[in-house]
């Protein structure tokens, strides 16, 4: 990728290996200026994050506002999100990734991170979790390990791989969101949970759908838990499935 053009403000506002992201200062500058509905994000997140039980201070939201300005670019080269606009991203991915956190223990897998989500924002709120993001398509590992940079995420690892072919690891959490169906992560990616771990998958509307599917699999535990995602009004929750008795 390309260098990006330098803002009136002396940083880079472009995206790609090796560009730099202007810090984002709590007064909405640098990057803030260059980005309509930044400061509606920074907002956004500053009255979210402790609806959802988590502290929002100016650094959290600072970073959690670069990695959306970063989503942001990039997306303009490459299809990472189908939500635009930062104050909508800041609700639709954040908030709803944040909203899982009470759920999430020990080293954390992000199954299919595509964008980062929910773990790089999980990572960033809670920075005593080890967090790893697995991703099989390499464009999105590029964006992810640049994310991590621009964050300054130092407890999130990247790894470049699909599920089904990692063998070895144990994970105390895989966390989902927008994979695949209940039955469908559990057959790809279960066998990466560790035997008193859980599976926390996100869904919609649809999730008893998925449930009732996969009620037959042998060795899990199914549990569906509503979450509450602050300025959302579409129906979200998890589909937790933690390993039967007998069941590894």
């Amino acid at each position: 990728m390309t260098a990006a053009a330098t803002s009136a403000g002396g940083g880079v506002t472009g995206f790609g290996a090796g560009a730099t992201v202007p810090d984002v200062q709590t007064t909405v500058s640098g990057i803030a200026t260059t980005i309509p509905g930044h400061a509606a994000a920074a907002a956004v997140l500053h009255s979210g994050i402790p609806a959802l039980g988590l502290t929002a201070g100016d650094e959290l939201v600072a970073r959690l506002c670069r990695y959306l300005a970063l989503l942001h670019r990039w997306n303009r080269r490459m299809n990472l999100t189908a939500v635009r606009g930062m104050e909508k991203m800041a609700r639709w991915h954040v908030l709803d990734s944040l909203s899982i956190h009470r759920h999430l223990r020990g080293r954390v897998l992000d199954v299919g991170s595509g964008a980062g989500l929910p773990g790089l924002p999980l990572a960033l709120a809670l920075p005593a979790l080890a967090v790893t993001l697995l991703e099989s398509r390499a464009r999105r590992v590029e964006f992810l390990r640049e994310a991590v940079r621009a964050t300054g995420a130092s407890n999130v690892h990247v790894l470049h791989a699909r599920a089904e072919d990692r063998k070895t690891e144990k994970f105390d959490t895989l966390a989902v969101r927008a994979v695949g169906s209940v039955k469908a992560v559990l057959q790809s990616a279960g066998h990466l949970c560790a035997a008193h771990g859980s599976v926390v998958m996100m869904k919609g509307p649809r999730a008893a759908n998925e449930v009732a599917a996969a009620a037959n699999m042998r060795g899990w535990h199914l549990e569906t838990v509503a979450l509450a995602v602050p300025g959302l009004d579409r129906r979200r929750c998890a589909v937790i499935a933690t390993r039967a008795k007998g069941g590894e």
